[in-house]
């Protein structure tokens, strides 16, 4: 007698219940991946950030001066401000008046995503003599070099929700919005036989101001070594909020990050 062979296939309940655990493997590794992406994303975007703002530093402190062509001049007598004017490529740019001094960094709370790096410039001082930023900045003729300004975006949707100033940031009271913050450096002098700038006079510091940047330097102030600015940082992509401190503890050239500040810093940030 010959028996029938069995039927070996899946049944339809069966073949159901393995799509729907197949799908929920699926999905649940999916959403892991995806939140590991999401961690990935947003640390490397609030390095980045840092990482542009210690190049802003750097480059203050080096003395770099963007290579694009421009003449500065000094404007007639009683002129308070140094003039700024592109050149075309078959001049010679003449920049004998001015000297860099620093980089200021502007903020746009209708644009979150993006930063705006200002080179600054200042009248070169007569043979013999310094002049400090602190101290004089009206004196010194600070100028923004509107043709050098670069704009930033930060990567990965990370917004810059508020930018402030305090000495404590669980005290509300003592913040204060700003607009824009400044590395600059004093003028030191020059000889009394040569134009140059002796080397060893600039001493580089971190100011800020509450006054939009279009009236720069109006409102400028140096920062106190007891005072820190917090860039506060959100993203949708995860449920954390950062912080990137400049200036803690008197550092001024310092920045630090803290990658999950909600609870650190929801006072000064205002975080929701």
């Amino acid at each position: 007698m010959i028996r029938p062979l069995k039927n070996s296939g899946y049944t339809l309940l069966e073949a159901l219940i393995f799509i729907v655990i197949s799908s929920f493997i699926f999905i649940s590794a999916f959403a892991m991946f995806n939140g590991r992406q999401g961690q990935v994303q947003y640390r490397q975007s609030v390095r980045e950030l840092d990482s542009k703002i210690q190049t802003v530093i750097n480059d203050v402190s080096t003395g770099f001066f963007p290579n694009t062509e421009f003449s500065c001049s000094l404007g007639d007598f009683g002129d308070t401000q140094l003039n700024i004017e592109p050149i075309s490529s078959n001049q010679q740019g003449t920049r004998e008046e001015c000297v860099f001094v620093g980089k200021a960094v502007s903020y746009d709370n209708t644009q979150q995503d993006q930063l705006a790096i200002h080179a600054i410039a200042a009248a070169n001082p007569p043979l013999g003599s310094a002049r400090s930023i602190l101290d004089n900045h009206e004196d010194v003729q600070l100028t923004a070099i509107d043709i050098l300004k670069n704009s930033y975006t930060t990567a990965w949707g990370l917004e810059i929700t508020r930018i402030v100033i305090s000495s404590d940031p669980s005290d509300d009271l003592s913040s204060e919005p700003i607009n824009y913050f400044a590395y600059l450096s004093d003028i030191g002098n020059n000889s009394n036989t040569s134009s140059s700038l002796e080397s060893g006079q600039q001493a580089v510091n971190l100011y800020t101001s509450d006054s939009n940047f279009a009236d720069f330097p109006n409102g400028l102030r140096q920062v106190s070594p007891d005072e820190a600015i917090y860039l506060c940082l959100d993203i949708e992509v995860v449920n954390q909020k950062a912080v990137i401190v400049l200036g803690a503890d008197g550092r001024q050239l310092s920045t630090s990050i803290n990658q999950d500040a909600e609870q650190e810093y929801g006072v000064v940030c205002e975080w929701d």
